[in-house]
């Protein structure tokens, strides 16, 4: 994958392959305007490895200057790419942003990422992030912590965004929805908890999206890589 200003790493499963799709076809074209600036890493997999080391070995391969994540059941608005790019033009640590969150196909409240809020808390109507592996950061700043120091049972989120505090300094904040968080019930009690319980995942009858881009690669040796 080609030296990149930003490289969006999403870790998928076979279950979740049509959601998947989704999220591509809203993402991919908005990288394509922008002649390889950006681009997009994705580990295929079944449950195997740990969800920690899929995203570390992902942060490891990237040669951009920022990476952020994305989930493959989650969306990102149409104006994602041009206004995060934008925001990097200043090169800050991180860019944080307004996150929409869904219940069940409805909305619930706005989580505001920034590095004005310290750490993390839940409100009745809105959500308060510091920091989130969803917001493009520093490259550098990221590959200095691990995902895999996630302790067994441990959201391996909240484990790496702990490590990172106190090394992110500057940021630009985007104030307006950046990002779609979908949370199903009936899902997040299937798929949505397979990460944790990866033997549940399951392993046949599925194959890699097959993606037709030159800014997108499947992680090397993962399945589809």
């Amino acid at each position: 994958m080609s030296v990149a200003t930003w490289t969006i790493l999403i870790a998928t499963i076979g279950e979740r392959r049509e959601l998947f799709a989704r999220l591509l076809d809203v993402l991919l074209p908005q990288v394509e305007r922008h002649d390889g600036r950006v681009n997009v890493l994705a580990y295929y997999n079944n449950g195997e490895p740990s969800l920690p080391e899929i995203r570390q070995r992902m942060v490891e391969a990237t040669t951009a200057d920022y990476l952020c994540c994305i989930d493959d059941d989650d969306l990102v608005p149409d104006h994602y790419v041009a206004d995060i790019l934008t925001a990097l033009e200043s090169k800050p640590d991180y860019v944080g942003f307004q996150v929409q969150c869904y219940q069940d196909g409805e909305p619930t409240a706005i989580a505001y990422h920034s590095l004005k809020h310290d750490g993390w808390r839940n409100e009745a109507d809105a959500y308060y992030r510091d920091l989130s592996h969803l917001n493009p950061i520093r490259t550098s700043l990221a590959q200095q912590v691990s995902f895999r120091r996630t302790r067994q049972g441990r959201p391996e989120d909240r484990e790496w965004v702990a490590q990172l505090r106190g090394r992110v300094k500057t940021e630009v904040f985007i104030d307006k929805v950046m990002y779609l968080y979908f949370y199903s019930t009936s899902r997040s009690a299937g798929i949505g908890s397979r990460w944790k319980m990866p033997s549940l995942i399951q392993r046949q009858g599925f194959e890699p999206l097959p993606v037709d881009s030159p800014y997108f690669a499947y992680y090397p040796g993962s399945v589809g890589g």
